[in-house]
């Protein structure tokens, strides 16, 4: 995935299709790349699609590097 630059204190979303996903299940996001400054998180936000946020909790713009994405959804 290629987040773009996230401003200071703000978030980017991409999103991916998991084939059986759904609203209400839980997901585990892990990224093959460190992005110091940058959480990851992941919600299922549609069947089959899972949205991955990058949050920003520094005082400057980051820009992470394009990564691969580990993603487990766990049925609920």
């Amino acid at each position: 995935m290629d987040f773009p630059a996230i401003a200071a204190q703000s978030q980017a979303a991409l999103t991916t299709s998991m084939q059986g996903a759904a609203v209400g299940d839980a997901v585990l996001v892990a990224s093959a790349a460190d992005v110091a400054g940058v959480f990851f998180t992941a919600a299922v936000t549609a069947p089959n699609v899972v949205t991955v946020y990058a949050k920003n909790f520094t005082a400057a713009p980051i820009n992470p590097p394009s990564t691969a994405f580990r993603i487990t959804v766990i049925k609920g």
